[in-house]
């Protein structure tokens, strides 16, 4: 693809589409794992700690602010 930069959003839509895409996108699913991390951790939010892993977030199931 390029120099071009998907958006996290951008990049899941097209590897669903069977397009190519800038880089494998990964979408983890933190939600058991959330809730055992620290405080300052959560503070941040989900999708901070997703993309903070080098995930593309896709949020689903259970999801907290903080």
């Amino acid at each position: 693809m390029g120099d071009v930069t998907l958006s996290p959003r951008q990049r899941l839509l097209a590897a669903l589409r069977g397009e190519e895409t800038d880089r494998l996108p990964w979408a983890p699913f933190p939600a058991y794992w959330w809730d055992r991390q620290p405080a300052a951790l959560r503070a941040a939010g989900q999708v901070a700690a997703v993309e903070r892993m080098g995930g593309d977030p896709l949020l689903r199931g259970r999801y907290d602010q903080g």
